[in-house]
């Protein structure tokens, strides 16, 4: 089996929601919004993760390069069973397709007249014409 990895930064902020009291009740229900939002798209949960990710002042800052940590929350979603084989499994079956792309028939075709075709190499000049070269480089 082969999966797709998606990774989003964990909440930092635990919000108030109506009926949880304390931090950790509101950080709970914070965490469980995320997780449920990724599942609601396909996408299952593995684990959260603490890594380190250095991080610089800017390029006027004197600050000094520092290490912080970043909580990281790691969804997948399998690869050959999900989307794709979803799709192929709701689309018509080719003959279908194929008659679809079938050309209408419209009636007995009109002869073509071989004097009305367009010719092909230079332009002919009518007599009669008003039709007059444009004046380029002289060699």
């Amino acid at each position: 089996m082969r999966y797709e990895y998606r990774v989003i930064a964990a909440p930092k902020a635990a919000p108030k929601a109506k009926g949880v009291k304390g931090v950790d009740e509101r950080f709970a229900l914070a965490m469980a919004e995320a997780i449920n939002n990724e599942a609601a798209a396909g996408w299952e949960y593995v684990r959260a993760e603490s890594l380190p990710c250095a991080t610089s002042g800017g390029f006027l800052s004197r600050k000094k390069r520092e290490e912080t940590m970043q909580h990281m929350l790691i969804f997948r979603r399998q690869i050959g069973h999900g989307a794709r084989e979803d799709y192929l499994a709701e689309s018509p079956p080719p003959e279908a397709m194929a008659q679809e792309l079938r050309p209408v028939e419209t009636g007995p075709a009109d002869p073509v007249d071989s004097a009305a075709e367009p010719r092909l190499g230079p332009a002919r000049r009518d007599a009669d014409s008003n039709v007059r070269p444009i004046p380029g480089p002289q060699r």
